[in-house]
């Protein structure tokens, strides 16, 4: 086997196992599920993994990776590009990264939502929102 099929081998090896035992938090399934049934629900990623592999697959009306596209959070683009694959307003982005997810967002013009599971302090940026569960989006949802 030549290098560059043994590091393709590897490199497929690891994914697979990668998320082979995922567990996601509580809240993820039911929301999703709940959200789907009034709104476009889509998912914008830098991650590697398709959400097939962590049993996602039919969670999301549209899936935006950032290497199918050549372009990552918080790079506006990839943002335009989930824009013109779900219809609708508002525009909002649920994320952990203060950076990518929140500031990405909001250069885009989008409303950022910063998921801070662990309660830790915000720093410089200014989330639009900022909460702890995803179970906090439903009251807000149903008023949209």
């Amino acid at each position: 086997m030549g290098d560059h099929d043994l590091a393709a081998h590897l490199n497929e090896f690891y994914l697979q196992r990668r998320f082979a035992d995922v567990m996601l938090f509580e809240d993820v399934l039911p929301v999703l599920a709940e959200l789907r049934r009034n709104h476009h629900v889509g998912l914008l990623s830098n991650g590697n993994s398709y959400p097939k592999r962590l049993g996602l697959e039919d969670c999301f009306q549209a899936t935006v990776l950032s290497q199918d596209h050549g372009v990552e959070k918080p790079d506006r683009r990839i943002f335009d590009i989930a824009s013109d694959l779900l219809p609708g307003e508002p525009r909002i982005m649920v994320g952990d990264s203060l950076a990518n997810d929140v500031a990405g967002a909001q250069a885009a013009e989008w409303t950022g939502f910063w998921l801070n599971r662990e309660g830790a302090p915000t720093p410089k940026a200014a989330p639009d929102l900022t909460i702890r569960s995803l179970h906090e989006l439903l009251p807000m949802a149903k008023a949209l």
